[in-house]
């Protein structure tokens, strides 16, 4: 019978065995960024004084597998709610260039979206 000692031994040798190709850093070169979340927004949309109810939504981001840290980036998001008892349901979709900076294990980034007028 085996002590715990050989087991644990032998387990971590298997362990220690590279399968396949070593993963990429987090942020590396052939990931995707894949943001999902909450937002909120002042309701401003008609610049009515006084009919400033808040909007909530959310929001979603995709930024494609960089090229010289530039990446292409589409991020959609959508708001609820109501102003003076009409309904609001502004939906946008923007698409732009994000570049990245690497700071030591920190990653800086600046973004450019552009979107179509309706």
């Amino acid at each position: 019978m085996e002590t715990l000692n050989a087991i644990s031994s032998r387990l971590a040798d298997r362990a220690a065995v590279p399968v396949g190709r070593p993963p990429c850093p987090i942020g590396g070169p052939r990931t995707l960024q894949i943001y999902g979340g909450y937002t909120f927004l002042s309701n401003t949309i008609n610049g009515v004084p006084g009919s400033r109810q808040p909007l909530n939504g959310w929001d979603a981001a995709v930024a494609f597998p960089a090229w010289h840290n530039l990446r292409f980036k589409i991020d959609t998001y959508a708001y609820r709610g109501t102003n003076l008892g009409a309904p609001q349901h502004p939906f946008f979709i923007m698409g732009g260039g994000q570049y990245t900076w690497r700071v030591r294990r920190e990653s800086v980034f600046v973004e450019g979206l552009l979107e179509r007028p309706a």
